[in-house]
């Protein structure tokens, strides 16, 4: 069995509002992609590609040099906390 790729939702920042009929909804502005791998071995690992033009300038620059060449996005790592076993 091979390594495993979902994509479990956008990340995404209310950044306004605006009327649709008479209700008020929030708009949003789409910063990434939660994503899931499993591995074969059962483990998982939970990351954000996240778009390159939500980071200020200056954390760009840093992650440039770990972007691949004429990539759009940035990965990062997401860290869970792992509940005690009992």
């Amino acid at each position: 069995m091979a390594n495993i790729t979902t994509e479990l939702g956008d990340i995404s920042l209310p950044v306004g509002s605006y009327e649709s009929g008479d209700k008020i909804k929030k708009r949003y502005r789409r910063l990434g992609t939660l994503m899931q791998t499993e591995y074969e071995d059962g483990g998982k690992n939970m990351w954000i590609k996240l778009n390159g033009d939500a980071l200020s300038s200056s954390l760009l620059i840093l992650a440039r040099a770990h972007m691949d060449k004429g990539a759009d996005t940035v990965l990062l790592s997401v860290f869970a906390k792992k509940e005690k076993e009992e």
